[in-house]
C-alpha cells in the first residue's frame, strides 16, 4: 500500500486586501493526495492558485477551511511544524531570497543547524547535500558569484540537508537562463531517481511531461487532473485556461490536420520521431 505524504481536503485559503478586505479564494476547495515517491506537477496561469498550495504544502500559510496533512501531521496544529517542516521542503522561484549565509557550505548548514543537529552529522549532511546536486566543488565559494542555476541548486541542497522526504518546487527554473533550467530540472530528475517525492509546480509544459500525475488550476481551483497524456491531449481545455501543450505536441497535431496519422498523446521528442519515422516505413511498403 502506497504511503500518502502529502493530503489536501477540500482546503480554502483567501489573502487580505490592503484595506483589510477579503479577496476571492487563492485556493477553492481543493482535495489531491500524493504519495511517497511521486512525482506530481501543478499547472496553472499566473494567479491561479498554485503558488499558495505550495506554501500550505509545509504549513507558511494554514487553511482557512479544510485540513492539511503532512503524513499525519495537521499543519494547522502549530505543534506539529517541526516535524511538518522536516518533512516537507520548499524551493521557491528567487533563489537569492533563500539564500542567508556568505559562503554555500554555510547556507547549506543553516537549516539542519538551526534544528540542533550535531556538528558531525551536519558535516556530512552538508557534504552529501552538495555531492547530489553536484556542487560539492564550490562549497568554500560566495553564493552572490554564483549563476543562477548553481544558486537553485545550492537552494535545493539546503533542502536536502534538512532530510525532508517532499521537496516541493514553486516555479523553481521561471527566473533562469536555458543553462541554468537544464541544471536545475537536471538535479530535480536526480533526486525523483534516489526516491524523493516530488511537486514541480510550474507554467512551463514541457517541464511536466515526465510527472507521474499533473493537477492543473485555474483560479484556486483543480479542473482536471491526470496522467500527462492524459492532461495534453486535452488542449482545448488547458487553452481555456490560458495555458498551452507541449511543442513536439502542437508540431504532431498539426502533422495530424495534413493527412499523416500521428497519435494525439505525443509528449516527448523521441515519441514525435518514431511516430513520424513509422509513417515513412508505411507509406514506403504501399
Amino acid at each position: 500500500m502506497n504511503e500518502t505524504i502529502l493530503k489536501f481536503e477540500d482546503v480554502y485559503y483567501a489573502y487580505e486586501g490592503d484595506e483589510g478586505e477579503t479577496l476571492p479564494n487563492a485556493v477553492d476547495g481543493v482535495s489531491f493526495e500524493i504519495n511517497k515517491g511521486e512525482f506530481v506537477a501543478i499547472l496553472g496561469h499566473n494567479g491561479s492558485g498554485k503558488s499558495t498550495v505550495a506554501k500550505l504544502t509545509n504549513a507558511m500559510l494554514v487553511p482557512q477551511k479544510g485540513k492539511i496533512f503532512v503524513k499525519e501531521y495537521d499543519t494547522s496544529v502549530e505543534d506539529n511544524e517541526l516535524k511538518i517542516r522536516t518533512t516537507v521542503g520548499i524551493v521557491m522561484q528567487n533563489p537569492d531570497n533563500q539564500i542567508v549565509a556568505t559562503i554555500v557550505e554555510e547556507d547549506v548548514a543553516f537549516g539542519p543547524e538551526n534544528l540542533g543537529v550535531p556538528q558531525k552529522e551536519l558535516r556530512t549532511r552538508v557534504d552529501n547535500a552538495l555531492k547530489l546536486v553536484g556542487m560539492y566543488e564550490y562549497k568554500d565559494y560566495e553564493p552572490h558569484k554564483l549563476s543562477g542555476g548553481q544558486k537553485q541548486r545550492i537552494a535545493i541542497a539546503g533542502v536536502i540537508a534538512m532530510q525532508t522526504e517532499c521537496i516541493v518546487f514553486d516555479e523553481p527554473t521561471a527566473m533562469l537562463d536555458p543553462k541554468g533550467r537544464k541544471e536545475v530540472l537536471a538535479a530535480i530528475h536526480d533526486l525523483r531517481q534516489k526516491g524523493y517525492t516530488i511537486v514541480l509546480i510550474t507554467h512551463f509544459m514541457e517541464e511536466a511531461v515526465d510527472a507521474d500525475k499533473i493537477i492543473v488550476m485555474n483560479d484556486g481551483k483543480i479542473i482536471l487532473t491526470g496522467t500527462p497524456k492524459e492532461v495534453f491531449t486535452q488542449s482545448d481545455l488547458l487553452y481555456e485556461c490560458d495555458l498551452a501543450v507541449p511543442q513536439v505536441t502542437l508540431l504532431s497535431k498539426a502533422i495530424k490536420n495534413n493527412g499523416i496519422n500521428m497519435p494525439d498523446d505525443i509528449l516527448t521528442t523521441d515519441e514525435f520521431i518514431n511516430a513520424f519515422t513509422a509513417n515513412i516505413k508505411q507509406k514506403r511498403k504501399l
